[in-house]
């Protein structure tokens, strides 16, 4: 008896909406992604931060290649063996800049993962609760079946009797096809849902479902909603854009002004010459700023300067879009915690359907 008591399966639990937003969560594989572009924009700060490292030169000059010296690296007094290194001065103001663009970055895609996060959480939670109230109306819709079942055999029974009519023995009769067609349609949206759900929590959606948690408070309040709203999510992406558009106006101001090099070199000529030590400066004349033609360039200060206000204008109208949604869904979720509880007070007989048609005898 222990052995069988042993060998018995045992039961999975009930999949409750917490365990079902966990399970998306661990099989989300956005999230990882916004984690991992997080990290890569902010070393890609501490690289930006630094100044790039000095190049080593070396080379041979004035070699002579034909006549009686020719490919020679002593016999000509012009000709010199060298080696040098060059060292670019970056502004730190330059430096910082783009340290601060791709920080900007890292913020973006921090805020991208938050929102990400809670749009999982709102498509797991739609999807359980869809499944949820699918089960429960094809329960109800099975009861109203056996209801309407007993009602085929009163009416037989009064038609019998000579109590009633064949027409309500029809009546009832097409009350219970009506019934079984509206669970064939609840069968076929209950599947639909298992499958949604499937998509978020993968087997874990075969199993039964728990109770629904209370959903009668609604934490968003009328008299602070604008500074709720604030840290939305999708406010929270759209500011992090207009400060990395922010960032690129100043990375574009900060490069109108170039940067210095300075080179060391040292030139090695034959023994019977000197050798030659050479200090260069060289700076990049910027005749044309408005286009920028180095291939890893940020864009120009003009450019940048018109995403900012684009940047802010879209915020703004997300802002205002989210807060006539949040009010309207307060309005509407007061109205149905207002509403619903008195249909539940009713009683029982005041909600059951009456399925045999008006005038119909009692069963006996």
């Amino acid at each position: 008896m222990l052995l069988g008591l042993i060998a018995l399966p045992a039961q999975s639990a009930p999949l409750t909406l917490e365990e079902a937003l966990r399970l998306a969560q661990e099989r989300s594989r956005q999230l990882p992604a916004q984690d991992a572009a997080a990290v890569a924009a902010r070393e890609m700060a501490v690289a930006a931060g630094q100044r790039p490292d000095p190049t080593l030169k070396a080379g041979i000059s004035n070699l002579p290649v034909n006549g009686e010296d020719r490919f020679s690296l002593t016999r000509d007094f012009m000709t010199m063996r060298s080696v040098g290194v060059m060292q670019e001065l970056t502004r730190d103001s330059k430096l910082r800049a783009r340290s601060a663009r791709y920080e900007r970055d890292a913020e973006v895609a921090e805020a991208g993962r938050t929102l990400a996060l809670a749009n999982l959480q709102r498509d797991t939670a739609i999807a359980w609760l869809d499944r949820f109230y699918q089960e429960r109306m094809r329960d109800v819709l099975s009861r109203q079946r056996d209801e309407a079942r007993l009602q085929i055999e009163a009416a037989d029974a009064a038609y019998r009797g000579g109590r009633g009519s064949q027409a309500d023995v029809f009546a009832a009769r097409s009350a219970v096809a009506q019934i079984e067609d509206r669970i064939a349609q609840a069968d076929r949206q209950l599947a639909t849902a298992k499958t949604q759900l499937a998509r978020w929590v993968g087997v874990a959606a075969g199993e039964p479902l728990a109770s629904v948690p209370s959903l009668d408070t609604v934490r968003l309040r009328a008299e602070d909603l604008e500074a709720q709203i604030a840290h939305h999510p999708q406010i929270a992406v759209l500011r992090g854009q207009e400060a990395a558009a922010q960032a690129d106006v100043e990375l574009a101001q900060a490069n109108k002004r170039p940067d210095w090099s300075v080179e060391l070199m040292f030139s090695q000529r034959g023994p019977a010459y000197s050798n030659m030590v050479s200090v260069n400066v060289s700076v990049p004349l910027q005749w044309d700023q408005t286009n920028d033609k180095t291939a890893n360039s940020p864009p120009s200060s003009r450019c940048s300067s018109r995403r900012v206000p684009s940047a802010k204008k879209k915020c703004a109208c997300t802002l205002r879009r989210r807060w006539r949604c949040c009010r309207s869904g307060a309005a509407t979720a007061s109205g149905c915690s207002a509403t619903t509880p008195r249909c539940c007070r009713w009683p029982a007989s005041a909600r059951r359907r009456r399925w045999p048609p008006t005038g119909a005898a009692p069963a006996p």
